[in-house]
């Protein structure tokens, strides 16, 4: 038996402790069996970012970007780079100094980091890109990690 999960298009800014926020278009979230899966769309671009494990922990995990264009399309040869701080109780406000993983491509349109979360709790990933030909923009994005 297949089960299919539901995306769901959040007007706000909560969705069962995941918490995505961005600057410019709405926000989608949702859960796959290969991790948590975060979509923003900033300036004609989706970003999707993938944890695993999922939810991710407190220690070692991988984050996966997947860019693709307003066609879908895969965007390749761009630079992408995280900037991981954990948050506090409000967003933009931080415990310790941010950290900065560049994200390797891995095939076209796909970019993986190994990141080290050092204790749980809500976390925020900026993902800053810059395509080939295109303004450099970013997206924001707030989850929650567990104990390891």
């Amino acid at each position: 038996m297949m089960i299919r999960r539901r995306w769901y298009i959040l007007p706000g800014s909560i969705g069962v402790g995941l918490l995505v926020v961005g600057n410019l278009l709405g926000y989608v979230w949702g859960e796959e069996s290969r991790g948590i899966t975060l979509h923003h769309q900033p300036a004609g671009l989706t970003v999707s970012l993938t944890s695993q494990p999922s939810p991710p922990r407190a220690g070692e995990n991988f984050l996966r970007i997947e860019l693709t264009d307003a066609n879908r399309q895969p965007i390749p040869h761009a630079q992408v780079h995280l900037v991981l701080t954990q948050a506090r109780t409000m967003p933009g406000m931080h415990s310790e100094r941010p950290r900065e993983t560049p994200a390797a491509s891995t095939h076209a349109g796909n970019y993986e980091a190994r990141v080290h979360l050092v204790s749980p709790g809500r976390w925020e990933v900026i993902v800053h890109v810059a395509p080939p030909g295109r303004p450099a923009t970013k997206a924001i994005f707030y989850f929650d990690v567990e104990p390891s």
